[in-house]
């Protein structure tokens, strides 16, 4: 499975977080910024550079801001909600 590091120190707000994750993840300029735009592209597809299945590892969430960590949390309880959809489409995030 391939590997995608999120980098997270240094990142201080919510926006930070998102275009870390695009930024790995190959995202068009034009995607959106939330969860619902998040979902569509991974579980619909043909997006994103990069295409489920992958492992999303997130570093120096330590040396991130209050709000970027808060934001990583909920990012990180979003795709492990995403996994049972992805793995019936035979895709997945780990």
């Amino acid at each position: 499975m391939r590997e995608i590091q999120l980098v997270a120190s240094g990142l201080r707000s919510a926006d930070d977080v998102y275009d870390a994750l695009f930024r790995a993840l190959g995202s068009p300029a034009w995607h959106g910024r939330n969860h619902d735009a998040l979902r569509d592209s991974l579980v619909v597809g043909r997006i994103n550079d990069v295409e489920p299945p992958f492992r999303l590892v997130i570093v120096g969430a330590s040396a991130a801001g209050d709000e970027a960590r808060a934001e990583l949390r909920r990012l990180a309880t979003f795709l492990h909600g995403l996994r049972g959809e992805l793995r019936t489409r035979r895709r997945s995030i780990e």
